[in-house]
């Protein structure tokens, strides 16, 4: 199944957390600003959006955290 680049972005940004945009600069060799620009869908740029997506992929949204945090 392949996800298009505004899905994978959309999909980062609901379970993206603080310190996500430096670590994938650090990784994939890119400026902090340039990745920030993709992530906020201001640049196209499939290697940072797949990395991103691969990133977040695993966590819970954070309305799920947020609810989690409720209950406890």
């Amino acid at each position: 199944m392949f996800l298009s680049e505004i899905t994978k972005v959309a999909k980062f940004q609901q379970k993206r957390r603080r310190g996500d945009g430096t670590t994938l600069a650090t990784e994939l060799g890119y400026s902090r600003s340039h990745v920030s620009n993709v992530l906020n869908g201001r640049r196209i740029n499939s290697t940072i959006t797949s990395a991103a997506y691969r990133l977040a992929n695993h966590r819970l949204t954070n309305e799920q955290l947020v609810s989690r945090l409720k209950v406890a």
